[in-house]
């Protein structure tokens, strides 16, 4: 049983188990795991509520190393974006629509739909992951709402046909 729980991250649950044993050996061992001091207990919630804003403060801290950032998104926007994933790609199950939830967090709710429209045209296996690792990518380039993924996208596009028009000439020149 000690070696269970040195295991155990969460104190307070020790504590809550703790408190219902009836039997007082088995009861110390529970206790000698966990703080009975209010002083200790209340420099323990202190730390983790310094962690939990540091954390906080991380994710909405927008960066231009591509690091995620957190982002507002309304209800409505989570349903529509559940609805097309429905309706395009896969049933959403609660784990998917969890999924979604999260990505429209860490990213523009509309380049979680653009990500989207392209797993659908696609349709891979895991589509989930499929659409994660696009928007991976897209932060990676450093690109973080769709105004900037259209002027990539246009940049490519020029970039093709430089390339298609330079080919042509070259064929051109080898057939005199």
């Amino acid at each position: 049983m000690k070696s269970e729980l040195k295991e155990v991250k969460d104190t307070l649950l020790i504590q809550w188990v703790g408190e219902g044993v009836s039997n007082d050996s088995v009861r110390n061992v529970y206790e000698s795991y966990y703080d009975t001091s209010t002083i200790g207990g209340q420099k323990e919630k202190e730390k983790e509520k310094e962690n939990k804003k540091e954390k906080e403060n991380k994710k909405e801290k927008q960066t231009t190393d591509g690091e995620v950032c957190q982002s507002v998104v309304t209800e409505e926007q989570l349903i529509f974006l559940t609805k097309f994933y429905d309706e395009n790609i896969q049933r959403a199950s609660g784990y998917i629509c969890e999924c979604i939830e999260h990505m429209a967090r860490e990213n523009d709710p509309a380049l979680v739909y653009e990500a989207m429209k392209i797993t659908a045209l696609q349709q891979p296996n895991k589509p989930v992951r499929y659409t994660e690792q696009i928007l991976s990518n897209w932060r990676k380039d450093y690109i973080t709402n769709v105004e900037q993924l259209k002027a990539k996208e246009e940049r490519e596009k020029i970039k093709r046909q430089q390339s298609t028009s330079s080919l042509t000439k070259s064929l051109k020149v080898e057939l005199r």
